[in-house]
């Protein structure tokens, strides 16, 4: 965990190369990663609609989606999607469809767990393919499209406020 931290306080001035470094330490084991230095979560509903949120995202945004985290069967019951978009994206938020944090604690899956149980990445951040986070503007649009049930007030069990 320090060497998590001293990663985190040598990347203030978030890059995807940044963001793939703390990603690259949750290689092995599920971390907890402060949220808005790095990057940003918006927390919305999964399911059919929050898919096709995902879906349009893999289209319009080049080259895919960016990263999202799926936090299914949690103590609340609801499934939500988190994906990671750029930091300060909380200041200017501005879209109901999905709950913008920029503080806070989240709990990063391990990079190669892409299904259930547990967190897991729907969209995983592959460096090498992909190379930056979910849009907020595309996000933004996407979820005022198809219009997700709201999340959950509070975010998901995988995120703690600040």
């Amino acid at each position: 965990m320090s060497e998590l931290a001293a990663v985190v306080r040598s990347l203030r001035d978030a890059n995807d190369d940044a963001v793939r470094a703390i990603l690259t330490l949750t290689a092995d084991a599920e971390r907890v990663v402060s949220v808005g230095v790095l990057f940003d979560v918006v927390v919305f509903s999964a399911g059919r609609r929050g898919l096709a949120v995902i879906h349009e995202l893999d289209v319009t945004q080049r080259p895919g989606c960016g990263p999202v985290i799926a936090s299914m069967n949690d103590a609340t019951g609801a499934d939500q999607y988190i994906a990671l978009v750029p930091p300060r994206t909380a200041r200017r938020w501005s879209c109901c469809e999905g709950q913008c944090f920029g503080g806070g604690t989240i709990r990063v899956p391990p990079s190669a767990r892409q299904a259930p149980p547990g967190l897991y990445w729907m969209r995983p951040f592959d460096g090498a393919r992909q190379t930056h986070l979910v849009g907020p503007v595309l996000l933004r649009q996407a979820l005022e499209r198809h219009r997700p049930r709201p999340s959950l007030p509070g975010g998901t069990r995988a995120l703690r406020a600040a």
